[in-house]
C-alpha cells in the first residue's frame, strides 16, 4: 500500500507522505470504530482548545535492560515548553503506561509547579482508549514514541497543534549517540 519501504524509525514522515492521504483512508475507519473508547475520550474534553494531550513514553520503566536507547525518555522541558508555547491550557491529560505511574505522578507535579492552576488528569488505561485519546486529540505532545506518532499521524484532521520533539545530534562518545529527539 506504501510506495516507499521504510528502513529507519517509523516516525519519519518522508516515507508516508506521498501514501498519506491512501494510508489514513485505509486505517482510519478501523481506529474510528471503536465509539466506546471515542465517547470517552470526548468526554475528557481532548477536543478543546484549552487541553493538551501528552504521551509520556518512560521506556526503562516499561521496557527494563532491553529499552532501545533511541527510544529515551524526554526531559521535563519538552513537556514545559509545550505549556508555555500552548499558553491557554486549563487541563493537560498525560497518557502513559500503567508501569510507569511515579514517573507520570513526577511529570504532573513538574508541570504543576510551571502552570498551578493547570487541571492534570492521568490517562493509563486500554490501548485502545489510550490510543483513541491521542487521535481525537486537538493538542497533542508527541514523545519519541511510534505508538503516539500514528495516532497524531492518522488523526491529523481533527488536530490544531501536533507538538514533537526535535532530533538533535549528540556527540561521538553518548550511548545514546544512535539517534535522539
Amino acid at each position: 500500500f506504501s510506495k516507499n519501504i521504510p528502513n529507519a524509525f517509523a516516525q519519519d514522515f518522508q516515507f508516508y507522505e506521498q501514501d498519506a492521504d491512501l494510508i489514513r483512508d485505509w486505517m482510519c475507519p478501523s481506529v474510528e470504530s471503536h465509539l466506546k473508547e471515542e465517547a470517552k475520550a470526548v468526554a475528557m474534553g481532548v477536543e478543546k482548545d484549552d487541553t493538551v494531550v501528552f504521551h509520556l513514553r518512560f521506556a526503562g520503566a516499561v521496557e527494563g535492560i532491553f529499552a532501545d536507547p533511541t527510544y529515551h525518555e524526554l526531559p521535563i522541558s519538552y513537556y514545559t515548553d509545550v505549556l508555555k508555547r500552548h499558553g491557554h491550557c486549563r487541563c493537560a491529560i498525560l497518557v502513559h503506561d500503567p508501569k510507569s505511574r511515579q514517573a507520570a505522578a513526577e511529570v504532573a507535579r513538574r508541570l504543576k509547579t510551571v502552570s498551578p492552576t493547570i487541571e492534570i488528569v492521568q490517562q493509563c488505561a486500554s490501548r485502545c482508549e489510550d490510543f483513541m485519546v491521542m487521535y481525537k486529540a486537538r493538542h497533542l505532545a508527541l514523545s519519541v514514541s511510534t505508538f503516539a506518532w500514528w495516532a497524531g499521524f492518522l488523526g491529523a484532521n481533527s488536530k490544531a497543534t501536533i507538538y514533537y520533539p526535535r532530533h538533535v545530534d549528540m556527540a561521538w562518545f553518548n550511548p545514546r549517540r544512535l539517534k535522539t529527539w
